[in-house]
């Protein structure tokens, strides 16, 4: 009776039966009334519900009908894959079935959007391995069952409501939204496995191998799992039964031993390693020897126009690659994986969403309509041109339009007297044609008339033509209309003008920039910690770094025949451009590792475009790490990773100018011709069609600092700038948190005081051996890394050796002591007593890197090194043992070489751009710093020549015979000429000379002052001519001075263009001057307008 109301419920007495009886038909008429408009009710909310329900599988199967294609055939094309022989496909058929898979997905996504982020995710690492350069078996055979995984989510096609509740009380989305977080995880370690291999050598791959293999088939197993839990998931609401389950399950098993096989297959550059090491004695004799590892990196390097085997090093990044545990390079790498799949799964997203919109706008319309900016659309709608059009005709039609745009606004303003028309619309979507209308061009601004004079066919021709091959489509159009690269107000005039003659100037100012960063970094070796030195040079002489220089250096200097106008333009635009490359540079802490990662983050534009800012900002970042270098100790991978990084750039550079280099012969082209002109010349050096510049001539002539282009190079304060911080042995090689296996105490070793470390050492020891470890062994342990400390020093050397044929560092006993030593101390200790070593090395004497002595082949010359000034051709250098020994003595002799050469000395770590610099101008540079020879008086009666007077050292004032050093520094900085003997000039510090620095100041070595740059003395043939022919020059001579008088004249005219070039600007900003006065007059004459004071001007 409870669900009867209230006001039918009624009391029956024993004496009112007839009532009583009259009252319970009424309550039965009543609750029968009532049951049935509850009825109703159920009946009515049932059939919404049911209205509801089939609404919604009508709108699923609708769905599913306009998708089955696609879903049928990425389940038939996984289902065939997986049939297949899998280990005979390659990389591209498994990518191309995951392409398919993902399309499907993509489709689910939009019903069953809790899917995106795990199918988003799986996304962008598949289109990282389709740009790949090289793919192998173990990225293939991870990627298929990922794919595999994925696959099952096609299931969801059946599931009309992922939030209907099951019996478990749980949903659909619910159970499978645990599952998707541990695939979106997964999906990301997959992804960061992939690229960390990916940038991997393939050396660091060989020895890695064992942990490679276990790190790709713990990523496959988790993948089977996941799979399993899918399914799982979906079971209760599929057409599936748990028989067809199991029975997927096993044959998943079998199929996973296939995957196992190809992950242990070796890829074939891998192969090549494993046989360059067996034959050299196997996997432990080459990873315990430095020569043998630079050996087999020479037997397997890649000869190439920029690469070939004499220039392979063993770096201290590669080595660290080798030597570090897989996870920790793994973890170290997550940061910066996760940082470029953010990047690429939002381009994907932007991508999804233009093609939404060129789908919406172009659907049975013209080519025309695609066309975003409203001028271009006219044209090339009033042309009647299809998908693509020529070139030639472009460019002309779209100068003829806007000279006739320009002439009608213009007349407009004329003879109206009106306010000058408004500038070009913005690119928006609204403008675009809608319909088969004819449609008015947008106005055009009479202040864009300057633009006309800059159009030039063949700079338009090479913005807008990135493939080179003549022709002109609609996609080329738009991506040059809306390039993120220039300010999005710009008008299309103004992009047009831009393009042909802006990029050149800006590229130029670039070239500048470069230098003047150069020129700041060659002399920073001297002012950073001597620790640092060797680092610091070892960058400078990089081959990376002279090829960013080179095209630097081929671009033109057009600024002088450029509009005014542009300028401002330049400045705008660079401000805009750099700001959007440092932000993607600061999330990626300045490191490019792979080509893969440079296509990712830069290549949305037109490699001239964004090659030139990027390398300055790149060199603009080095160059502050290297400032702070003058108060901070740097890892040693810091500057190599910087050098890595550019050659990947540059390797970016020299494929594009490969590709343009084949193309111009396809065309019949001179190569030379059209890459002296092709972006300014900005690869006419690099590609070697123009010979590279004389270092001092070009330094002479672009001798500005970054300080004198306002660059600034002091904004790093700390080492948390840097990408690995600064150096601590015991963190190195333990970790931050370095945690024994024997213990569970840890502690912060890297932040920890001298007495604070060893009061936890002390700790750790004890525990030791309250667990049960002998002293005895921990005694062995000390005298172990005690012994190794003795020879760790020239371990260190011999680490950086390159030269094979030179001597080593070490002795052939201290060989044999380290060989044992290798096999008794574990991993951890050998890891940190190399970081020791190399720390004590920096810190114990100069290291000259990457310099060789030509006389033994010792490599890297220690110490004091000389470099020949008289060589012309070749750059001689030699160490202090071979510098006074014959040179047909010399194990590779230069036949140009003589020991009567003079020589540069250097006690300092010295880089090879300022070594070549020190080379240039000896007249005017040495020579001051040399006295002239002074002869006794000769004998009449004998007839005897004049003999030639000894000099006198400034120090100890004896007489020296032969040989003496002079200070070129001291002289250049207007000091008292100083020279030396022998003896004086290595000793540690001068006590009779003031103002000198016998470890920063620039010595010479002269043995022969009879040079042309020094004083050259006359033959015996000139002795005997007259005094007359004396006096006229040869031929010879007028030719030579006449070649001298105009590589002066050059540098000269070169100076006098780039003053012009500052005049110019000068006017332009007193014209401008002029015209702000101008308009302050007029202003203030305007009736009611307040007077304007200095201040608000």
């Amino acid at each position: 009776m409870s669900d009867v109301p209230a006001v039918v419920t009624l009391s029956i007495n024993d004496g009112d039966r007839t009532g009583g009886i009259a009252d319970a038909s009424s309550l039965l008429a009543a609750g029968t009334a009532y049951k049935a408009s509850v009825a109703d009710q159920r009946l009515e909310q049932g059939e919404k519900l049911l209205s509801g329900i089939v609404g919604n599988v009508t709108d699923t199967q609708g769905w599913y009908t306009a998708n089955a294609e696609s879903i049928n055939a990425a389940t038939s094309a996984i289902g065939n894959l997986m049939a297949s022989d899998v280990t005979k496909k390659a990389t591209a058929e498994i990518l191309h079935v995951a392409n398919k898979v993902l399309g499907a997905l993509d489709a689910l996504s939009a019903v069953h959007p809790f899917i995106g982020l795990a199918v988003v995710a799986f996304k962008g690492i598949v289109q990282f391995e389709m740009k790949r350069r090289e793919n192998d078996k173990r990225v293939s055979a991870l990627m298929l069952q990922a794919t595999d995984m994925f696959s099952e989510l096609l299931s969801l096609n059946h599931l009309n409501d992922p939030d209907q509740v099951l019996p478990s009380g749980q949903t659909i989305r619910g159970r499978l939204q645990v599952t998707l977080d541990k695939v979106l995880a997964s999906i990301k370690d997959m992804g960061n496995c992939f690229n960390k291999y990916h940038q991997s050598k393939p050396i660091s791959r060989f020895f890695k191998a064992m942990q490679w293999e276990d790190k790709f088939i713990g990523l496959a197993d988790t993948f089977t799992s996941l799979k399993k839990d899918v399914k799982t998931a979906l079971i209760i609401r599929t057409a599936i039964r748990i028989e067809d389950a199991a029975t997927g399950v096993e044959r998943l098993d079998v199929k996973l031993e296939i995957l196992m096989d190809m992950i242990r297959t070796k890829p074939t550059a891998e192969q090549k390693v494993a046989d360059a090491v067996a034959s050299r004695g196997g996997k432990e004799a080459v990873l315990n020897d430095t020569s043998k590892i630079q050996e087999v990196i020479k037997a397997t390097t890649v000869v190439d126009k920029k690469h070939d085997s004499s220039n392979a090093r063993v770096d201290a990044s590669l080595l660290y690659e080798i030597r570090t545990p897989l996870e920790t390079q793994l973890a170290e790498n997550r940061r910066l994986f996760e940082v470029t799949l953010e990047i690429r799964t939002n381009e994907l997203k932007q991508a999804v969403h233009r093609t939404q919109e060129r789908i919406l706008y172009a659907l049975n319309k013209g080519a025309f309509t695609r066309i975003k900016d409203p001028h271009i659309r006219y044209i090339w709608r009033s042309m009647k041109w299809s998908l693509s059009v020529q070139t030639a005709k472009f460019v002309p039609a779209v100068c003829d339009y806007f000279s006739e745009q320009i002439e009608t606004a213009k007349h407009h303003e004329t003879l109206q007297n009106t306010v000058k028309s408004p500038p070009s619309p913005t690119l928006t979507a609204q403008s675009r044609a809608g319909d088969d209308e004819e449609e008015e061009p947008p106005a055009v601004s009479s202040d864009d008339e300057w633009c006309l004079s800059c159009l030039r066919f063949s700079t338009l021709n090479e913005a807008l033509d990135n493939d080179f091959n003549g022709l002109l489509n609609v996609s080329e159009v738009n991506h040059f209309a809306r390039s993120k690269s220039m300010p999005p107000d710009w008008s299309i005039l103004k992009r047009l003008a831009y393009a042909s003659e802006g990029w050149n100037l800006e590229r130029y100012e670039y070239a500048l920039k470069i230098q003047g960063l150069v020129n700041s970094m060659t002399y920073e070796p001297g002012t950073v910690l001597p620790v640092n030195r060797a680092l610091v040079v070892g960058y400078l002489n990089s081959a990376p770094l002279k090829w960013a220089t080179q095209i630097a250096r081929g671009a033109k200097d057009l600024t002088v025949a450029s509009s005014s106008e542009l300028w401002p333009l330049v400045e705008e635009r660079t401000t805009r451009h750099e700001s959007y490359i440092e932000d993607i540079l600061e999330k990626i802490k300045y490191e490019i590792p792979s080509a893969d990662a440079m296509s990712v983050h830069f290549a949305t534009d037109h490699l001239e475009h964004y090659i030139m800012p990027l390398i300055y900002l790149i060199l603009r970042h080095h160059a502050r790490v290297i400032r702070l270098a003058r108060k901070i100790v740097l890892d040693r991978r810091e500057l190599e990773q910087a050098s890595s990084t550019l050659d990947v750039v540059t390797d970016f550079a020299m494929a594009r100018a490969s590709q343009l280099g084949e193309t111009f012969r396809q065309l019949s082209l001179d190569e030379a011709a059209k890459f002296s002109t092709y972006a300014g010349g900005m690869y006419q050096i690099y590609w070697g069609t123009t010979p590279s510049p004389n270092e001092y001539e070009y330094w002479w002539a672009h001798a500005e600092t970054a300080e004198q282009l306002d660059i600034d190079l002091d904004t790093l304060s700390d080492a948390s700038a840097l990408r690995y911080g600064s150096p601590d042995a015991a963190t190195l090689a333990y970790g931050e948190q370095w945690q024994d296996e024997s213990t569970t105490h840890s502690a912060d070793l890297g932040s920890m005081q001298p007495l604070a470390r060893f009061q936890h050492v002390a700790q750790h020891v004890l525990a030791r051996v309250q667990q049960g470890r002998r002293w005895d062994h921990l005694k062995a342990r000390r005298d172990a890394m005690e012994e190794y400390s003795k020879l760790a020093i020239p371990a260190a050397l011999d680490e950086l050796r390159w030269q094979l044929d030179g001597p080593k560092s070490m002795t052939p006993e201290q060989e044999k002591t380290l060989s044992r030593l290798l096999l008794v101390l574990s991993p951890r200790d050998l890891a940190y007593l190399r970081a020791k070593g190399d720390l004590e090395l920096r810190q114990a004497f100069p290291v000259h890197v990457s310099m060789s002595c030509d006389g033994c082949y010792k490599s890297p010359v220690t110490y004091e090194r000389y470099d020949c000034l008289d060589c012309e051709y070749d750059f001689y250098q030699l160490c202090r043992l071979c510098v006074n020994i014959p040179t047909e003595k010399h194990m590779f002799p230069n036949s140009n070489h003589s020991i009567e050469h003079n020589m540069s000395l250097f006690r300092f770590e010295i880089s090879r751009n300022r070594s070549l610099r020190a080379r240039g101008d000896l007249e005017n540079r040495l020579k001051p710093a040399v006295p002239a020879p002074r002869y006794s008086d000769g004998d009449a009666e004998t007839d005897k020549k004049s003999k030639l007077l000894p000099e006198v050292c400034t120090e100890c004032k004896k007489e020296m015979d032969g040989a003496f050093y002079a200070c070129r520094t001291c002289t250049e900085s207007s000091l008292p000429q100083l020279i030396l003997c022998k003896e004086c000039a290595f000793m540690p510090e001068l006590t009779s000379v003031e103002g000198h620095s016998q470890q920063t100041h620039l010595m010479s070595l002269i043995r022969n002052r009879n040079t042309s740059y020094l004083y050259k003395a006359p033959s015996s043939e000139q002795e005997e001519e007259s005094s007359d022919a004396a006096e006229e020059p040869t031929m010879k001579d007028l030719v030579e001075h006449v070649k001298s008088l105009q590589s002066r004249l050059d540098v000269m005219d070169e100076r006098m263009n780039r003053l012009d070039t500052l005049d110019q600007r000068m006017s332009r900003l007193d014209n401008m001057e002029q015209s702000m006065n101008v308009l302050i007059q007029l202003m203030q004459q305007l009736p009611g307008s307040p007077p304007i004071t200095a201040s608000s001007e």
